[in-house]
């Protein structure tokens, strides 16, 4: 079950972790400055090399989150321009945003829903085979592990024309880099039953508890900040380059696993701005969703779906997203001698 809250010509879908997975959790966060760390580099606490942060859009405040299982997604990202210096990039952060739930209250209030909490859980079978590092069910209250893949491109250019604002826009070229990593997510803190965050929950996502207590307020989802390091010392990049993380779902991905689990409410965060770098597509996002209707391209100036607008491949919504930017961090380094 989906419910949707318009926010300006996009729809912010809030699904129930019951029923199906989240798309977008909304929080406030500040308007982020330049930072100096755009021109500077720092030696790592173990002096084995120069790093320097070269694009940098995370956020301690994740504003909105794209989700993948509830809107047939497979792969979500952006293109960004580095700041001057190394090239050498030997990591990169994305920040993702978990709505799964370990465990939740003993006690639920009546008229409300409790969502999916997954301790005690079965797993499945691991994507590609092998031994589930989970167990048979899921017992971490830490978090849980997934494979996520994230993808590298070359910057490029290309001509969308069966769009609402046809024209050429920046395009993911040549693949650079690919990297898949087996990662902890940690579950969102178990949903709170406080006057302020059942009011929080009927206002944004009806009966069912999901809101937790933080200590700036009552929010859906936690943000996690998963690190890729780049094989063999790093990988020579260009001056720009257009990023994506896939994984699988139930329903979705490379190869969808055909089971729910934990990794259905599971998105990539969204921020408000650029602190290091450039944001190369203002205004746009990249995503591949089979789903015409999460491209704000595919809308026409009536809301209604233009027919053959190209669905099902990862490239660029060109517009649509401003005051969004997909969460990531990239890291280059030189080695000391």
């Amino acid at each position: 079950m989906i419910f949707f809250r318009e926010r300006g010509r996009r729809f912010l879908a809030i699904t129930a972790a019951a029923a199906a997975p989240l798309l977008l959790a909304t929080a406030v966060a500040s308007q982020a400055q330049a930072s100096p760390a755009a021109v500077t580099a720092s030696r790592s606490p173990a002096f084995t090399s120069i790093d320097q942060v070269i694009y940098d859009s995370t956020s301690p405040n994740v504003t909105a989150s794209q989700g993948f299982q509830c809107c047939g997604t497979s792969e979500f990202g952006d293109a960004v321009r580095f700041a001057p210096g190394l090239r050498r990039l030997t990591q990169v952060t994305v920040e993702m945003d978990d709505w799964a739930v370990y465990s939740n209250p003993s006690t639920i209030p009546s008229g409300y829903t409790a969502v999916t909490a997954w301790k005690g859980q079965a797993t499945g079978a691991w994507p590609g085979g092998g031994t589930n590092p989970n167990g048979k069910t899921y017992s971490n209250p830490d978090g849980f592990y997934w494979p996520l893949t994230l993808d590298l491109y070359a910057l490029s250019r290309s001509t969308l024309s069966d769009i609402n604002k046809p024209g050429t826009y920046p395009a993911a070229g040549t693949p650079i880099a690919t990297v898949t990593q087996t990662v902890l997510i940690p579950w969102q803190p178990t949903p709170s039953t406080t006057s302020k965050c059942l009011s929080t929950d009927q206002s944004d996502f009806s009966s069912y508890l999901q809101a937790w207590k933080s200590p700036s307020g009552c929010e859906f989802g936690a943000p996690a900040d998963i690190t890729f390091d780049l094989p063999h010392g790093g990988v020579l990049v260009p001056d720009g380059l257009v990023w994506g993380v896939a994984f699988d779902t139930e329903s979705w991905g490379s190869n969808p696993v055909r089971y729910d689990g934990p990794f259905d409410s599971l998105n990539v965060a969204v921020t408000k701005s650029v602190r290091v770098g450039e944001d190369a597509n203002p205004g746009g996002a990249f995503l591949d969703s089979t789903e015409a209707d999460e491209y704000a391209s595919c809308a026409n100036s009536s809301g209604n779906l233009i027919t053959g607008c190209p669905t099902g491949s990862f490239r660029n919504d060109p517009n649509g997203w401003t005051g969004y930017v997909p969460a990531a961090r990239f890291t280059a380094s030189i080695p000391i001698p």
